[in-house]
């Protein structure tokens, strides 16, 4: 029985913190486990950008009345350290979690599993997706509040689910997705010379001379 795994890094705007954890949120497939807290990160990433309060809906005070990773690392061990996968959405979330085991001295965290990337190379994908916008393109309604640990958790437990329901049409559909994501960038490229229709907007050869080789 996988789990599902989100955690909230001090990040600012194109800016990401591989070294501090603010929140971490963790469900199991069915409703036995549901868990969220935020996470002190320590004296030295305490200081948290306005981007990454409007972002996260955290302040520094309740990062202050936080505990610290190890603690929590503690009531989750049992979890870290199963037979069954933790799958997180990219690889960020597992690369940031033991960056912070390793500061702390403790054990990294063996389980982690990388979905997007599953999904990717069972979908055939190219574009790594988001994760809203393959909720979205996979119909799953959610009224959540996302980049909270919880909710975003739930949402890859969402998605996790569809995919093992329907996965031809779950791959069908994220293969159109992406293929209209790449015909809006070509259309966008090439704008000049091609309508969104793919036709042609000039006569690129009148008015050209014949080249003999």
């Amino acid at each position: 029985m996988p789990f599902f795994l989100d955690i909230e890094m001090p990040n600012k705007r194109n800016f990401v913190n591989y070294h501090a954890i603010i929140q971490i949120g963790l469900v199991s497939s069915g409703k036995k486990l549901k868990f969220i807290s935020n996470v002190n990160p320590g004296k030295k990433y305490l200081k948290i950008s306005k981007y990454c309060m409007e972002f996260t809906g955290l302040t520094r005070e309740d990062l202050e009345n936080a505990v610290e990773f190890p603690e929590i690392y503690k009531s989750l061990k049992r979890y870290f350290f199963a037979n069954d996968k933790i799958y997180t959405w990219g690889d960020k979330d597992a690369i940031v979690l033991n960056n912070v085991c390793d500061r702390y001295k403790i054990p990294l965290i063996t389980n982690l599993v990388d979905y997007q990337k599953e999904l990717m190379e069972s979908c055939q994908l190219d574009i790594k997706p988001s994760l809203s916008s393959v909720s979205k393109t996979l119909n799953i309604e959610t009224d959540l509040q996302l980049h909270n640990a919880l909710t975003d958790a739930k949402l890859l437990r969402a998605v996790y689910r569809r995919v093992m329901a329907q996965p031809e049409q779950s791959k069908l559909l994220l293969r159109e997705a992406e293929y209209k994501r790449k015909l809006k960038k070509l259309n966008s490229q090439y704008n000049d010379v091609v309508d969104f229709n793919g036709e042609m907007l000039i006569d690129i050869t009148k008015g050209q001379k014949l080249f003999v080789i």
